[in-house]
């Protein structure tokens, strides 16, 4: 701390009792407190700044990190093949028969015509025992799903497809007995969506209305949950 020249005691603004001789020792003492008083203040002031700067830094860096990371979980493009494989529980009535509970498996390829359009192809196959008959029944066929926004990681869907079925009824003798085989033409609708878990891999959820033309017009209401991967 400078003094001023001439001066016999310290400034009011040192902090200390005014009228202390400036050459005294108590003069002294209150110099060297008020001293470490003003370099504690700094060196707090600068753990306060040290601490801003590396937020500031960390703040960057993960910025930095954030902009340079590929999107990932979203996203199909023109070109794209995908190939899916799903499994379902449903049930469904038609004529006189209880059709009950019957498992299915659905396996299909698809061309993305478009971001939102794609066309496929569809195999199926099935099986039921319920209290009035058992059935077999596969199907093969053809149709289309638009994609409302093929950008996004979950993405929603509708579509159609157009089938041919082969199928196999055994029936109790409530309804005639013996066996029958049919070849049906058919289609169904459906809606759902795509909830993608890596950049290539969907997890596929799908509601799915089925009928076909045979003499008893089985209808099926289907959910099906299955896994899609998508190829360049």
């Amino acid at each position: 701390m400078t003094l001023s020249d001439g001066a016999d005691t310290l400034p009011d603004n040192t902090g200390m009792p005014c009228g202390v001789p400036a050459g005294s020792v108590r003069c002294l003492e209150h110099a060297e407190k008020h001293r470490r008083r003003i370099i504690s203040i700094l060196q707090g002031g600068e753990k306060v700044m040290r601490k801003f700067v590396a937020v500031l830094v960390a703040c960057g860096l993960a910025t930095q990190v954030l902009a340079a990371a590929p999107t990932t979980m979203a996203g199909i493009q023109k070109g794209e093949k995908e190939i899916s494989g799903s499994v379902s529980v449903m049930s469904g009535s038609g004529g006189d028969a209880d059709v009950g509970t019957t498992w299915m498996l659905i396996g299909s390829g698809g061309y993305f015509i478009t971001d939102n359009i794609q066309v496929k192809g569809t195999g199926l196959i099935f099986g039921n025992s319920g209290n009035d008959m058992s059935m077999v029944n596969g199907s093969v066929g053809a149709g289309a799903d638009y994609l409302f926004d093929a950008g996004l990681a979950v993405i929603p869907y509708v579509g159609g497809d157009l089938l041919i079925s082969f199928s196999k009824v055994s029936s109790d003798s409530d309804l005639g007995g013996g066996d029958t085989s049919d070849t049906s033409l058919g289609f169904d609708i459906h809606a759902g969506v795509k909830q993608f878990i890596a950049d290539h891999t969907a997890i596929n959820y799908e509601l799915r209305y089925m009928m076909d033309t045979s003499d008893s017009g089985t209808k099926w209401l289907i959910l099906t949950v299955g896994i899609n991967f998508y190829l360049q």
